[in-house]
């Protein structure tokens, strides 16, 4: 019992380092930007102009992991961001769920309607359509969907989120060392929200 309780202890806190960087990141008014630089938690989660440490950034549900949360590191290749329509990304995503957890690897775009060299001002409706492949490891545990528990599987992810609202993403999973009678390789879902 004590093991749920520190599970959930550690989710806590990580959701409440995700709820103040959300007001962190809110625009301070009148402060300078060398004052906004300085703050020990902007410098937690935005190591560098380019780098960001996203402690949960969508919550799924999919097979084989049952429920899980998404926590990811990105680094961003544009120096220059504004009014671009893509952004190219390297991400490092941790996902712990019910059943299982993944560790991936991967490449992301965003793609943004609003923005683009030619209309600076933007549409007035833009959407985001964030795209992402990745390579994943994945481990199962307690009681997962149709495969066994305490296997460990390598496997890719293709993933979109649109708007950052709503997610959905499909894999293809090969079990590392196969027991005799069990699956040697599945597809996975996952749909959810967030990006």
């Amino acid at each position: 019992m004590p093991r749920v309780s520190f599970r959930w202890t550690i989710l806590a806190v990580v959701a409440l380092l995700g709820v103040s960087q959300t007001l962190q990141g809110q625009d301070a008014g009148g402060i300078s930007a060398s004052k906004k630089d300085r703050n020990p938690l902007r410098m937690l989660f935005f190591p560098t102009p380019n780098d960001a440490l996203l402690p949960i950034t969508s919550l799924e549900w999919g097979v084989p992991d049952r429920v899980s949360f998404t926590s990811r590191y990105v680094h961003m290749f544009q120096k220059d961001r504004d009014h671009k329509a893509n952004l190219h990304n390297f991400t490092l995503t941790v996902s712990p769920g019910s059943a299982g957890g993944r560790i991936g690897v991967g490449y992301e775009n965003v793609h943004d309607t609003g923005k683009s060299s030619r209309d600076p001002g933007g549409r007035k409706n833009p959407i985001a359509l964030l795209s992402e492949g990745r390579v994943v490891l994945l481990r199962t545990w307690g009681d997962p969907l149709h495969v066994a528990a305490h296997q460990r599987f390598v496997g890719g992810e293709l993933r979109t989120s649109l708007a950052g609202l709503v997610n959905v993403s499909v894999g293809y999973y090969s079990a590392r060392s196969p027991r005799a009678g069990e699956r040697k390789s599945f597809w996975g879902v996952h749909a959810g929200f967030g990006i």
